[in-house]
């Protein structure tokens, strides 16, 4: 999946929860060969990553409804850069960096008893440097989107509609998921499509500590010229690894992930619906291998 596309379908913000939130977090993944997109080797050619976030997530007017559920209006700003260390690779395959800020104004509001609607508008800024002074009108995205969340029970979401964004350029439209589903109590399971790609088991040692095994999608992109081409340079990566999670009273928790980065995407391709196509029907996308990865994070909720 493009991260052009995952990016303004849901954004970092879990709107059933009523109480504002603050992360940051480092994303730390080493060095490995770089394939094509024939799936061969380039010779010589090795990188690594480093990725740094932070965001908010501050919902505001909200008052609960006859069925229990928060009504509100919220604002999420997140941000991350990401420092690609690359070794023998023309500027033409990856650049050295990556920035991306994205505002989004969100609104949920229930429907009936079972169903809720979600609807949320934003822009966000996508570079291959850190220098505001030159951002420039093709670095900028806008994005939207509704989406239908059917409450089947208390620790089940399930959501579909649709997201617009205009990473070629004009207002697209795609299907957009949504998917939160938690198992509570001595034993854990976790699967959430809210903010990004996540899949977590584990179980609660006490009251402080909880281990899992997880598996997370993340990424990010850029909106560009090179080559006096318009482009768009995707990197999107998926960790997998043991996860203690410490918590801190209520409100904090820091989980610490030891593991491996088991696919890496890292890519560019043209903005234009027949590049987007071409590259859907692409067996394999120039990538780098298998890497140590680690991670660590620390959340507040007030």
């Amino acid at each position: 999946m493009r991260v052009a596309v995952v990016i303004g379908l849901i954004l970092l913000l879990n709107v059933a929860e009523s109480r504002a939130q603050v992360y940051l977090r480092a994303d730390l993944i080493g060095k490995s060969p770089y394939r094509d997109g024939n799936n061969e080797k380039i010779e010589g050619t090795k990188g690594s990553a480093q990725i740094y976030q932070m965001g908010f997530n501050l919902p505001f007017a909200v008052k609960m409804d006859a069925y229990e559920r928060p009504q509100a209006w919220g604002v999420a700003l997140n941000a991350s850069y990401t420092a690609l260390h690359n070794q023998q690779m023309q500027r033409n395959l990856s650049p050295d960096e990556i920035m991306n800020i994205q505002l989004s104004l969100l609104h949920m509001r229930s429907i009936s008893e079972k169903w809720s609607f979600l609807a949320m508008a934003g822009a966000g800024i996508y570079t291959s440097h850190a220098r505001f002074s030159d951002i420039r009108g093709k670095n900028i995205m806008g994005h939207g989107g509704a989406v239908f969340i059917w409450h089947g029970r208390k620790n089940l979401q399930l959501g579909a509609g649709l997201a617009l964004n205009t990473s070629f350029g004009f207002p697209m439209a795609f299907p957009a998921l949504m998917v939160n589903w938690k198992l509570d109590g001595k034993y854990e399971v976790e699967v959430n499509m809210l903010n990004a790609i996540e899949l977590a088991a584990g179980i609660k040692l006490n009251d402080q500590w909880k281990v899992r095994l997880i598996a997370e999608m993340s990424g990010s992109m850029t909106l560009e010229e090179l080559d006096e081409r318009e482009v768009m340079f995707s990197h999107q990566y998926v960790l997998v690894g043991l996860q203690p999670v410490l918590a801190i009273g209520k409100s904090i928790s820091i989980p610490i992930t030891i593991g491996m980065s088991t696919y890496r995407a890292a890519f560019y391709e043209e903005r234009t619906l027949k590049a987007f196509f071409t590259g859907m029907g692409r067996e394999y996308d120039p990538c780098f291998q298998i890497a140590p990865a680690f991670s660590v994070a620390i959340r507040y909720g007030f």
